[in-house]
């Protein structure tokens, strides 16, 4: 073989590699994906740390109660509603005559499904109204009719003591009446302790 020949069948077979390595090359382009730049998402901001604060039910607007009274069974819930407003859904309901008093307290509950007497009795139970709930001679389960008395300031509170300047607090005498609704200066008189 002369150098020629040698010669030529390097550049053949170079030629060769070169075709089969350059298809390689060109499915390994082809299998790649183009790259995209990664992108940095900001932080989430955590806010404030601690307890979250309560907001009072009086800033929120009121929502209406959903009640309901099926098969002999009351059911009241109130996301935020008020309590003459529930009273109002539950004579409408169950037929009951109610004297509906300016009640303007937040309720938020969710009672029944049960008795009429006994879901009202949840309800209005710890409110600032005594009530009686009376039912059918004829039929105890259902609701005839609901009567409501405001509580009176010696219901919800203890009698305040009212002390005159020389006796001190833990020998105060009682009234039945509370500090504010007592004239600046005190009828009658005040017994006090003689001083040593």
């Amino acid at each position: 073989m002369t150098i020629r020949s040698k010669l030529v069948d390097i550049l053949s077979c170079s030629t060769l590699v070169l075709c089969f390595g350059g298809s390689n090359t060109v499915q390994a382009a082809q299998h790649r994906s183009p790259k995209t730049p990664k992108t940095f998402l900001p932080p989430i901001w955590a806010g404030p740390t601690g307890p979250i604060p309560q907001i009072p039910l009086d800033s929120i607007p009121t929502l209406p109660p959903q009640v309901t009274y099926q098969n002999r069974n009351l059911t009241i819930i109130a996301p935020n509603s008020t309590l003459s407003d529930i009273l109002i859904a539950v004579r409408k309901q169950t037929g009951a005559e109610i004297a509906i008093p300016v009640a303007p307290d937040r309720v938020v509950t969710r009672l029944g499904p049960g008795p009429p007497a006994d879901v009202l009795s949840k309800l209005l139970t710890g409110s600032r109204f005594n009530f009686v709930l009376l039912s059918s001679s004829t039929d105890t389960s259902t609701l005839r009719r609901v009567v409501l008395l405001a509580k009176s300031v010696g219901d919800n509170a203890a009698k305040p003591s009212l002390a005159t300047p020389n006796t001190p607090s833990s020998q105060a005498e009682t009234t039945s009446q509370p500090v504010q609704d007592q004239p600046e200066e005190p009828q009658g008189m005040l017994e006090t302790p003689d001083e040593l």
